[in-house]
C-alpha cells in the first residue's frame, strides 16, 4: 500500500518540483521508501511513497522503470503469482518477487487487458514510453481510490489524494459542485465517480483511461468475469461451500512480508474473518475500539474478546474519548479530502492511529453486510416485495426487533406516498439532486436494487473512507469478505437464502457455527457505534455550537443560522427514540465535516 501523484502533458516537466515536494507531504502513506520518475520525453512525471509489505527490498520500490515504461501503484494483487510463469516464457526475467514487478511485466506484454484478471485492490499509473500514452486504473472492488484533474494546459494531474492535487496546482479552482453536495446532503454519500469539487474527478470502480498526447482520453470499464444465474444447491451445500469460498479469499489475503493484525469489532463479520486467519497465519494481533461511556450498547469488548480468547492473539483495546473528537476531527476530514459518510469513520480513525504503530497491515469484515444482506433495510425490503398478504410476510414479521421497526415503516410509507422505495434514508431534503436515482427503487422487487446499491454505492463510499484513515496512519487495510470471487459466488445466491425467515445475514451466520464463539451467532448488530448522538448534547455541545453557529457561506447557503440552532437545540432538549436521534446527529455530523473541509480546502461557491 502507498501512494503517488504524477503529471502528464506537453507541460508535465513544469510540475517536476512541485510533484516532487507535495509528495514528501503524503509520505504517512508510504514511509517506507520515496521515488520520482521523469520520462526522457518529459511527458511524464511520477511521484511514489512507498508503505514496504511485499518483498521489503529495493528491487521492488517505486516508481518501478522496465523495458521502457514506468508504475506508480497503490495496492495488493494476491493472485500476482499465477502470471509469473506465463510472463517467464515471453522472456521477462524478474529481479524482485513483488506485485508491482509482476504488474508492470503483464501491462508491457500482455496489455491492458491483463487488469480484468487481476484479484486485489490497486489503483496505478503506467506510463509507456513507446507509445508516449498513460493509462491510469483502479480496481473493480472500490478499494483503491485514484483523482486526476485536468489544467487549462491540458496537463492532467493524478494522485490518491485530492489534496495533493491542489498542492501542486495551486490556480485549480475550488468551487463546489452543488449537485453532488445536495447528493451528500440528503443521503450522506454519493457515487464514486464524483467528488464535491467541481474540477476533480474520481475513477469509478473497474474504470481504466488512456491519455494520449494526439487524442483525448479513452475510457474503459474493466469487469471482474461474473458467471450468471442463481445457484440451486440444498441448504447444507449452500453453508458448506460459502464457507469454504470465504475462507480461501481470508487465506488469499494473508499475502504478507511483514506480519498482520485483525480489527475486532465484536460483530459477526470481522470475527469470522479474525478466527479463519487464525487457521492460516501465526503472529496476528488484534485490536478494538471503546468508547468513554457508561452505556453498554457502545462497549463491544466482551465479544471481541471472546473471539480473541478463542483464537489465542494478542487483544488491545483503544479507549475513546470525547476529547479526542475534539483534537482529531479536523484531522480526519483533512485526510478525507472531502466529506463522506459515516460517523462511525471518527471511531475507526482513533482505532488506526494506535493500531498503525503496531503493525502495517490489517484484515478488516467489510463486506459481509453488504453481500450477505446484514443491514435491517434488508428486512423491510423483504417486506414490502413479499406483501402483507403472503406467509412469508408474517413469518419475518414475527421475527422482527424493535429497532428495525422505524426502517419499515420509513420504507412503506415511502413507497406508498412516492411510488418508489428508499435505498437509503434522506437526512436533509431541502433539494433535489440530479443523482437521486442511484438512491430508490421504482422496482416491485426493491431487493435486489437494494443490494446493488449497496455493493455500487454504499461499500465503495465506506471504502474510500476506509483508505483515508487508514492510509493515514501509515496502514494497509485489507477486506477478505469484499474479493471478486467471493462477490461471484454471493450475488447468484437468493436473497431469500441470505434471509432464512427474515433473520439477517441468517446464512452467514449458519456459515459461522462452530468457527465462532457461539455467543456472537445470536448477538444483535451494531457496526462499531459511536456516542456522538450523546456526546453532541453534553461533552461537545460548545465545540458544535461553535462550529456551526458563525457566519458561513456554505454552511448558509445550506441551512440558515436559525434553523441550525433549533436543529441544535433540540437535539440537546428533546431526545428521540434511537433511529430518529441517531439521524439528528448525522445531520450535526454532517454540517460539521462541511464546515470543516470548507474552512480547511478553501472551497468555493459559483452561483
Amino acid at each position: 500500500m502507498c501512494g503517488f501523484l504524477g503529471a502528464f502533458g506537453p507541460h508535465a516537466l513544469n510540475y517536476k518540483e512541485r510533484i516532487e515536494d507535495t509528495i514528501q507531504t503524503i509520505s504517512y502513506r508510504g514511509p517506507d521508501g520515496e521515488g520520482l520518475y521523469v520520462s526522457s520525453d518529459g511527458n511524464c512525471v511520477l511521484g511514489h511513497v512507498r508503505l514496504a509489505i511485499l518483498d521489503l527490498s529495493e528491487a521492488a520500490a517505486q516508481p518501478m522503470c522496465k523495458h521502457s515504461s514506468a508504475l506508480v501503484y497503490n495496492g495488493e494483487i494476491y493472485n500476482h503469482q499465477f502470471f509469473r510463469p506465463q510472463l517467464e516464457k515471453k522472456g521477462w526475467i524478474f529481479s524482485s518477487s513483488s506485485d508491482t514487478e509482476t504488474l508492470i511485466a503483464g501491462l508491457r506484454l500482455n496489455g491492458h487487458s491483463i487488469i480484468k484478471s487481476l484479484n486485489g485492490m490497486f489503483a496505478a499509473a503506467w506510463y509507456d514510453e513507446r507509445s508516449k500514452n498513460l493509462l491510469i486504473f483502479r480496481d473493480c472492488l472500490g478499494i483503491k481510490p485514484l483523482f486526476f484533474a485536468t489544467l487549462s494546459d491540458s496537463t492532467v494531474l493524478f494522485s490518491s489524494e485530492i489534496k495533493a492535487i491542489f498542492s501542486v496546482a495551486k490556480d485549480l479552482s475550488r468551487d463546489l459542485d452543488e449537485d453532488v453536495l445536495r447528493c451528500y446532503l440528503t443521503f450522506e454519500n454519493y457515487p464514486q465517480q464524483y467528488s464535491l469539487f467541481k474540477k476533480v474527478e474520481s475513477l469509478q470502480p473497474g474504470e481504466s483511461r488512456i491519455f494520449s498526447l494526439e487524442s483525448k482520453s479513452f475510457v474503459q470499464t474493466i469487469e471482474s468475469s461474473h458467471q450468471k444465474g442463481l445457484l440451486k444447491l440444498d441448504t447444507h451445500e449452500l453453508i458448506h461451500l460459502t464457507r469454504q469460498k470465504i475462507e480461501n479469499s481470508v487465506r488469499q489475503h494473508l499475502l504478507s512480508d511483514v506480519p498482520m493484525g485483525v480489527y475486532l469489532s465484536g460483530g459477526l463479520d470481522s470475527s469470522l474473518v479474525a478466527c479463519m486467519a487464525a487457521r492460516h497465519a501465526g503472529g496476528l494481533t488484534s485490536f478494538t475500539g471503546f468508547f468513554d461511556d457508561k452505556d453498554s450498547y457502545y462497549d463491544e469488548r466482551p465479544y471481541s474478546r471472546m473471539v480473541a480468547k478463542q483464537i489465542g492473539i494478542e487483544f488491545n483495546e483503544v479507549k475513546i474519548t470525547a476529547n479526542d473528537f475534539i483534537n482529531h476531527f479536523d484531522k480526519l476530514i483533512d485526510h478525507l479530502g472531502q466529506p463522506r459518510m459515516g460517523m462511525g469513520s471518527f471511531s475507526q480513525y482513533m482505532v488506526a492511529r494506535i493500531a498503525g504503530k503496531n503493525r502495517k497491515v490489517f484484515l478488516s469484515g467489510h463486506g459481509g453486510d453488504e453481500l450477505f444482506a446484514g443491514y435491517p433495510i434488508f428486512k423491510a425490503a423483504l417486506l414490502i416485495q413479499n406483501g402483507w398478504l403472503s406467509a412469508r410476510f408474517w413469518q419475518v414479521i414475527r421475527h422482527l426487533s424493535y429497532n428495525q421497526i422505524p426502517w419499515v415503516l420509513y420504507m412503506t410509507l415511502k413507497r406508498i406516498k412516492e411510488k418508489k422505495t428508499p435505498l437509503a434514508p434522506a437526512l436533509f431534503t431541502k433539494s433535489s439532486s440530479t443523482l437521486e436515482n442511484n438512491f430508490h427503487s421504482t422496482s416491485t422487487s426493491p431487493l435486489n436494487d437494494l443490494q446493488a446499491y449497496y455493493q455500487s454505492i454504499y461499500l465503495p463510499g465506506l471504502l474510500l473512507v476506509e483508505d483515508a484513515l487508514s492510509m493515514a496512519h501509515s496502514l494497509e487495510t485489507r477486506v477478505p469478505l469484499w474479493s471478486s470471487d467471493l462477490i461471484n459466488w454471493a450475488n447468484r445466491i437468493e436473497m431469500t437464502e441470505k434471509l432464512p425467515k427474515g433473520q439477517l445475514k441468517g446464512l452467514l451466520r449458519e456459515v459461522a457455527k462452530g468457527i465462532v464463539p457461539k455467543a456472537l451467532l445470536s448477538a444483535p448488530k451494531r457496526g462499531f457505534p459511536t456516542p456522538l448522538r450523546k456526546w453532541f448534547r453534553k461533552e461537545l455541545l460548545e465545540y458544535v455550537t461553535d462550529r456551526l453557529l458563525y457566519s458561513s457561506s456554505v454552511l448558509d447557503m445550506i441551512i440558515p443560522r436559525v434553523e441550525r440552532e433549533k436543529l441544535i437545540y433540540s437535539h440537546v432538549k428533546r431526545p428521540l427514540p434511537f433511529a430518529l436521534d441517531e439521524r439528528r446527529a448525522h445531520r450535526i455530523w454532517i454540517l460539521l465535516c462541511i464546515e470543516s473541509w470548507t474552512r480547511q480546502y478553501k472551497v468555493g461557491i459559483k452561483y
